[in-house]
């Protein structure tokens, strides 16, 4: 059993792991103590009840009104802002207006947005979804210089070099020989024609000789 802000009870929800945030059945505990129902979009959350009442530090820290008095018992949802801080579905200027709230990794309280770093849900990699700050400069180093991008290739290309040295062989060969053989041709055929022309001569010359 976990208790709203209010103190009423919500038996539908349990503790999460690390903190004494609650989340309903079927939805994930984040680091940052928030928690996301399966149906909804990756960019709302909620914030959960908590183990114990009263309220203390280690439940959600964000939206932290009776859930009776506004939404009739429905907790809060939470939105980011496009400068990476958080608002409730109470009050929906809080982005425009700059209201927004950061929280850390763990879901306490910042005074401002953790330098270059960006929100995701859900994270990549492996492991149960959270919430989770990823430096963009290692996330830009990371896609620009992955080795796994190379090595298909060159993988790929050693088996295309080697089947094509053999036929780029053959091919060679080919006009070596065709260029012996006309070589041969030119030589052998001027050579055929004289000894045939020298041999026709010999037979007409013996044969005016018998006649005389």
């Amino acid at each position: 059993v976990c208790f709203g802000l209010s103190g009423s009870a919500y038996t539908n929800n349990s503790r999460c792991p690390g903190s004494n945030a609650c989340c309903g059945v079927g939805a994930t505990c984040l680091s940052n103590r928030l928690c996301h129902n399966p149906n909804d979009g990756p960019e709302l959350w909620v914030r959960g009840p908590c183990a114990v009442s009263p309220w203390d530090d280690s439940c959600g820290q964000i939206c932290l009104y009776n859930e009776t008095e506004f939404g009739n018992g429905v907790l809060p949802r939470v939105v980011p802002c496009n400068d990476g801080s958080l608002c409730c579905n109470k009050d929906p200027q809080c982005c425009q207006d700059g209201r927004g709230i950061f929280l850390d990794e763990n879901g306490n309280v910042v005074k401002a947005r953790v330098t270059a770093a960006t929100t995701s849900y859900p994270p990549s990699g492996t492991g149960t979804e959270r919430f989770t700050l990823t430096p963009s400069t290692s996330t830009t180093s990371t896609s620009a210089s992955s080795p796994p991008s190379s090595s298909p290739t060159t993988g790929t290309n050693s088996p295309a070099s080697s089947q094509s040295s053999n036929p780029n062989n053959a091919t060679t060969a080919e006009p070596e020989n065709t260029a012996g053989l006309k070589v041969g041709l030119g030589v052998g055929i001027p050579l055929a024609i004289i000894a045939s022309g020298g041999l026709v001569y010999f037979l007409l010359r013996r044969r005016k000789t018998k006649a005389d």
